[in-house]
């Protein structure tokens, strides 16, 4: 029984030979990164640039916006992510 036969869900063409399995985009792979990079130094150049300067030493506020940051950064990818699906759904339709 091979890989695909096996896993009906995944498209056969999408299987590595001999690894077993799905090969990820490398474009995927980048913006997971560059979302990942995003979500660590954002937040924090947010809090420690605006607790002094902004909020004049609240931390509350401070922590407000880092996290309203985060939050900025998390929408910011799952609308990525849907845009790529409605892309790869309409290239499929095409085919």
């Amino acid at each position: 029984m091979t890989m695909a036969e096996k896993t009906p869900n995944i498209p056969a063409s999408s299987i590595e030979p001999g690894l077993g399995r799905p090969e990820v985009p490398s474009n995927v792979v980048a913006k997971l990164l560059l979302f990942t990079f995003a979500m660590v130094t954002l937040p924090l150049t947010t809090y420690y640039q605006t607790v002094d300067r902004v909020f004049n030493g609240n931390n509350t506020y401070a922590a407000a916006a880092a996290a309203a940051a985060a939050n900025v950064i998390a929408f910011t990818y799952i609308i990525a992510a849907v845009l790529e699906d409605r892309a790869d759904l309409q290239i499929k339709k095409k085919a």
